[in-house]
């Protein structure tokens, strides 16, 4: 509850898309000012809170915030639970789909393809540095076949692996 954290101001990170109308909803139930910085993904919110200092201007801090936020390309690998054709890619059960920034881009027989597929079709030859947040049911021998890949297609961007823990 925001009106309990008894600051007057509370910043929201939905980090999900889905979750985005929800917490833009909040703000007419909430007394307190509540402002959503609108994050889509985990790697927008964790650019969101490390560029976070409270000190200042709320509506300055919320800016730099958002501009963070802005600045993060995220690729998403998942497995393909159905077969079906999506922004024009074909993809069957079992595939690894690549999703940059909320749309469907690829789909690859494995991990390790679909994850530089997102790459080689986002900005990472401008990129400076990837961060590899790895869900729960990601092993390190997955890790490390991603990391590998990346590094060897990539072997001027600095790469962090994280796990995540996240369930998607």
């Amino acid at each position: 509850d925001a009106d309990a954290l008894g600051t007057p101001t509370v910043v929201v990170l939905p980090n999900h898309a889905n979750v985005l109308l929800a917490a833009e909803q909040s703000i007419s139930l909430a007394r307190s000012n509540i402002q959503v910085v609108p994050t889509r993904t985990m790697a927008e919110g964790v650019a969101a809170g490390v560029a976070f200092d409270p000190a200042g201007d709320a509506n300055l801090i919320i800016g730099t915030l958002k501009e963070a936020a802005r600045c993060v390309t995220t690729i998403e690998v998942s497995k393909a639970d159905a077969t079906r054709t999506i922004s024009g890619v074909s993809v069957k059960l079992g595939d690894f789909v690549a999703i940059l920034d909320g749309e469907l881009v690829a789909a690859e027989k494995s991990l390790e393809a679909a994850a530089l597929a997102g790459m080689m079709m986002g900005p990472a030859t401008e990129a400076e540095l990837a961060t590899i947040y790895s869900g729960m049911e990601a092993g390190n021998d997955q890790r490390q076949m991603v990391l590998g890949a990346i590094q060897a297609r990539f072997p001027d961007l600095d790469i962090e692996v994280v796990d995540g823990g996240q369930s998607i």
